[in-house]
Parts: C-alpha cells; structure tokens; sequence
C-alpha cells in the first residue's frame, strides 16, 4: 500500500481565506482579446467550490496593477492579523512571458507583485 503524506487542517471556521482576483476587460487593449468571456462563470464556480471547502471567499474584478497591488496587501494584514489553516490566492487573467496583465494593461511580475507578498517575512500570520 502507498503511504501518502497528509496535512491535518485544524478546525478553525471558516477553514480558510481566499482571495479571487478577475480582470476580465483591458483598457487600451487593442487586441480583440480586450474581454475574458466567460471568465464570470469559472470565477462563480471557483467560489462555490471553495465555499463548500469553507473557505471566506473575496471576489474582486477589475483591478488596475495598484488595485491588484493593495488587494493582494489588504488580503495579507487580514491573514497576519487573523491567521487560518489554508489561504487560495487566484488571479485570473491575460499575460505574457513571465508577467499577467492588470485592467489597466500593466505589467504585473509574478514574483514580485505577488509571491513575494505571501513570504514568511511578508506574511509571518501563515508561516508555519
């Protein structure tokens, strides 16, 4: 028999916090992909998959790279100052070669503008 490693998650209500990020229209795009069709439905179904796992579930849409920038921050305080079992972070959107696109078409760096948020140093309330 195969022993496989698990993580017990305690018993904390809700389970956990996500964060769902949805760009789905690009301003100054002028490309005919300037709106993600269809992305509503897969972001609902996002949350209703996490809302049974009992996760607190954040939707948000549209956010120029500030906006992503102070959400993903905002996102963190509330995990440093009310730690939970398990954190989703989500963003759904268009992007290129090592970079995502905000709505206001900006380069959002993966690492930096967001892995680097969640950190240990960054984020200590997860660390664990």
């Amino acid at each position: 028999m195969i022993e496989i490693d698990r993580y017990r998650v305690g018993s904390s209500s809700p389970i956990g916090k996500a964060l769902l990020i949805n760009i789905k229209e690009f301003k100054n795009d002028t490309t005919a992909e300037r709106t993600r069709q269809g992305s509503e439905k897969d972001q609902e179904n996002l949350k209703t998959v996490l809302e049974k796992l009992q996760f607190d579930v954040n939707n948000i849409d549209n956010l120029t790279k500030n906006g992503v920038n102070e959400a993903i921050e905002r996102f963190v305080s509330e995990l440093n100052s009310a730690p939970v079992d398990i954190f989703f972070f989500c963003i759904m959107t268009h992007g290129g070669k090592d970079c995502l696109k905000s709505h206001d078409n900006k380069d959002i760096d993966p690492e930096e503008d967001i892995l680097e948020k969640f950190s240990d140093s960054n984020c200590p309330g997860m660390k664990g």
